[in-house]
């Protein structure tokens, strides 16, 4: 059944804003919600879908205050559970407002929000998830209710949604999210009682107070080999931040922190030492990221010899610090026989993409300008590695720039996607999968760059305190280099810097720490534990998982 996808346009919501107020604080919309009748029963491998609500709207026109509802059932009539996702296809969101449009969904025994979330905003049509994963036992039969609302501020002007939209179709389909059930990843969506989308980066995130239930979404476009770009191929990522307190886990005998899902539905783990209270989460410390010099090359996790950016690139050499992890990996998970836990095809990216060009020379990293230089736009964090017009997972080509001008290198996206298998788009080079977090993971994560951010899961202990006392600790994201003169990467702060991001040189081995990143595949099960520190989550692996790549 999962090859086969059920597709039901449940009904269409068109909403766009009419020219017409009763002052400063009031637009009014009028709109239809499309539909094919009254009540529409299909059925597809005894899984009924029924519309119990007609197609019109019960107001003629909507404004600040306005609500409406939509009712239908999901029946299971087969012999064996189902899952199915619900989300909006085509979804545009045009509004200039953020927070006053909002839905909720209630159901008997199916997917149940407890409280109303916000639609983001979407100039672009594309699938927006509401639900992904609803499990449908055999026999049973699931009664929704779906509420969307545009909240009344009488002390904002609203007039400025004006003219803006709101639209898509209601889908249900067969379930396409990676997540299965009994799975650590599902288990981690399971316990989300909030699943929102940041879009601020400029700013440090997270408060003294621990959260849980919390979860944030990032949608990241996933090209495959096949991809023209036409097709919607985004898949969500479910990443933590700020002060969380229920992303610990307990594996291979350590205890890591979930840093976020994977586009595979694998989930990456940052390392955490012996104890929740480790102030000594790491496997050394006073390590160079590269001890050679401050070449250009020495940025990467790997690298190939001198004369050109592909020269650099060609990963045949292992940097200093990825001898020191896979030593580490070698003796701890592989020898100890977790390696049957640890995704082959998740991608760690070396993005060594350059972001700028300045006439001195120097040339800036996509991170740098994504995480720190640019000022004429918000800072944007991303999941995505390689440079092209949608910074593809898979993609092969794309144009660079270089102390010498620009050129286009056709293998020059996939050098960074470091990976032990090549079977979700990643180079493949890795002997063991196994690497370290990103400068953008880190933002997501709720830092921010040159500022200190004492209240993320990252820097704090279950204590309180830093996970690595008075030590720096690296990512693997470039920050910068000039020929041979200097090369850069970014480093997280310690106790004096309590989770800052800033950057030293390759060869810098003061008070500087290796926090190990892996991921667990997606099909590892949640064996016991509620994530908290008290009681991580605890994993077990079935022969079949074991063999598998992910």
């Amino acid at each position: 059944m999962e090859n086969r996808r059920m597709k039901y346009i449940m009904y269409g919501i068109i909403l766009t804003l009419v020219v017409a107020i009763t002052g400063v604080t009031y637009a009014y919309w009028r709109g239809s919600i499309q539909g094919e009748g009254a009540e529409i029963a299909v059925t597809i491998d005894d899984v009924h879908i029924i519309f119990t609500d007609n197609t019109e709207i019960a107001e003629s026109s909507v404004r600040p205050g306005w609500s409406t509802s939509k009712t239908f059932t999901v029946e299971n009539q087969g012999t064996t559970d189902f899952s199915y996702d619900i989300y909006i296809r085509n979804f545009v969101n045009t509004l200039v407002t953020e927070e006053y449009l909002q839905y909720k969904i209630t159901s008997n025994s199916g997917y149940n929000m407890s409280d109303y979330e916000v639609l983001p905003k979407s100039s672009e049509a594309s699938n927006y998830d509401l639900a992904t994963g609803v499990n449908v036992p055999a026999g049973v039969t699931q009664e929704y209710t779906i509420e969307f609302r545009y909240l009344n501020d009488p002390d904002n002007d609203q007039s400025m949604d004006m003219g803006t939209s709101f639209g898509g179709q209601l889908m249900i389909e067969a379930e396409k999210s990676p997540f299965k059930p009994g799975t650590l990843a599902r288990k981690i969506l399971d316990n989300a009682t909030t699943i929102s989308t940041r879009t601020d980066f400029d700013n440090v995130f997270g408060d003294e107070t621990p959260t849980t239930g919390v979860l944030y979404k990032e949608s990241v476009y996933r090209e495959t080999p096949e991809s023209t770009g036409s097709e919607n191929n985004n898949k969500d990522v479910y990443y933590f931040a700020g002060n969380v307190a229920d992303n610990w886990v307990e594996f291979g005998g350590y205890i890591w922190r979930i840093i976020r899902t994977n586009e595979d539905g694998s989930v990456r783990l940052l390392y955490h030492g012996t104890s929740s209270t480790s102030t000594d989460s790491y496997i050394t410390t006073n390590i160079s990221y590269n001890g050679k010099n401050n070449n250009t090359m020495y940025v990467g996790y790997m690298y190939g010899s001198t004369g050109s950016i592909d020269s650099n690139r060609t990963n045949t050499t292992s940097a200093p610090i990825k001898t020191t992890i896979d030593n580490w990996y070698k003796s701890n998970i592989y020898d100890k026989n977790y390696d049957g836990y640890v995704s082959k095809t998740a991608i760690y990216c070396n993005d060594r993409a350059s972001g700028q060009y300045a006439s001195s020379g120097t040339m800036y990293y996509a991170a740098n300008s994504r995480l720190v230089d640019d000022q004429t736009q918000k800072r944007q964090p991303t999941y995505q590695c390689g440079q092209n017009s949608r910074g593809g997972y898979y993609n092969t080509s794309g144009t660079w720039t270089t102390l010498s001008g620009a050129y286009t290198s056709s293998a020059a996206n996939t050098a960074d996607k470091f990976s032990a298998n090549t079977g979700s788009g990643g180079n493949g080079k890795l002997q063991y999968p196994i690497a370290l977090i990103t400068a953008d993971e880190i933002s997501f994560a709720g830092g921010k760059y040159g500022t200190n951010a004492p209240n993320t899961y990252y820097y704090l202990n279950s204590s309180g305190g830093s996970s690595t006392g008075s030590n720096w600790w690296w990512t693997m994201s470039p920050y910068s280099a000039n020929g041979s003169s200097y090369a850069y990467v970014f480093v997280v702060g310690n106790s004096g810097n309590p989770g800052r991001v800033a950057y030293i040189s390759v060869v810098d081995s003061g008070a500087s720490a290796v926090r190990p990143v892996l991921s667990l595949k997606s099909c590892v099960n949640w064996e016991s534990g509620n994530g908290t520190a008290e009681s991580p989550y605890k994993v077990s692996v079935s022969d079949t998982c074991s063999v598998a790549v992910n």
